[in-house]
């Protein structure tokens, strides 16, 4: 999934090392040793971690996979961070406290935004049919002349 290069195990050790991550503490080593018929395959070593060591793991690799998350983990938590999505988060935890500390001009001044905010969508809107209608009708000029 990461696209390393390495083989897993080694992959995983060194990460291991490098986070000092402790073996049941930090993640559980499964090892699956079984007699195969054929070659490759028959002493599997398997981890399993925790979630945020999955993502750390996940966010200190190389490649254009370990890029990707990280760019969903920052832009996850830019949302999360973002002052409306606090408030919101807040509001739904707590109402009545937060609905408290929140001056009645604020809940207005931002009622008043967000109707301001839907009226220029509206408009833009509009305008965009008005002008589709315009250009419509100044292609038809000539035929009504």
């Amino acid at each position: 999934m990461l696209g390393i290069k390495w083989a897993f195990t080694e992959w995983f050790k060194y990460q291991c090392e490098k986070l000092k991550l402790v073996e049941d503490k930090d993640y559980i080593l499964l090892s699956d040793f079984q007699k195969q018929d054929q070659w490759g395959g028959h002493n599997k070593i398997d981890y399993i971690t925790s979630l945020d060591n999955g993502k750390h793991l996940c966010m200190i690799s190389q490649g254009d996979m370990a890029h990707r998350i990280r760019q969903y983990f920052i832009e996850v938590e830019k949302e999360w961070s973002n002052p409306d999505s606090v408030i919101n988060r807040a509001i739904e935890i707590s109402p009545d406290k937060v609905m408290d500390k929140i001056s009645p001009d604020k809940i207005m001044a931002k009622a008043l935004q967000y109707a301001n905010d839907v009226i220029k969508k509206q408009d833009a809107e509009h305008k965009a049919e008005l002008d589709a209608i315009d250009a419509e009708l100044e292609a038809q000029k000539p035929m009504i002349e």
